[in-house]
C-alpha cells in the first residue's frame, strides 16, 4: 500500500464522489504481439498486450450501468503477477497460457514463435 497512491485515490472520491471508485473496466491483454506503446493513440493496443493487466476506474461502456461517476481513469500494469484459484495465470507479465505445447505447437503451424 502506497500512500502516495491511497491519498491520489481518495482525493478522486472526495472530488468526483464515491462513484469513481467503481471499477469500469478490467482486462488481461492476450495478444503477443500487441505493441507495448504507451505513446498517443496508439497505447489502446498496449492493453491488448499479452501479460499487461488493464483497469479503469469510473465510468464503463456498458449501457445498463448503476454508476455514473462522470470520469474515466485508465491504468496499465506491465508487469503482474496474478493467481485465479490458486493457480498463477500470469508471472511477472508472463501469460503462461502460452508456454503451454498445444499453443506453441498452434503458433509453430503458422510460423510464430512467442
Amino acid at each position: 500500500n502506497a500512500p502516495e497512491q491511497e491519498l491520489y485515490f481518495r482525493a478522486m472520491i472526495e472530488q468526483f464522489g464515491p462513484d469513481v471508485a467503481h471499477i469500469g473496466e478490467i482486462m488481461i491483454g492476450m495478444n503477443p504481439f500487441a505493441p507495448l506503446n504507451l505513446e498517443g493513440s496508439t497505447h489502446l493496443q498496449a492493453h491488448r498486450r499479452a501479460g499487461t493487466v488493464h483497469i479503469a476506474y469510473g465510468n464503463s461502456v456498458d449501457d445498463f450501468r448503476t454508476v455514473k461517476p462522470g470520469i474515466h481513469i485508465d491504468n496499465l500494469i506491465i508487469k503482474p503477477t496474478i493467481t485465479l484459484d490458486g493457480e498463477p495465470i500470469l508471472q511477472n507479465g508472463r501469460l503462461l497460457m502460452l508456454d503451454e505445447p498445444k499453443f506453441q505447437a498452434l503458433a509453430q503451424q503458422f510460423g510464430l514463435a512467442f
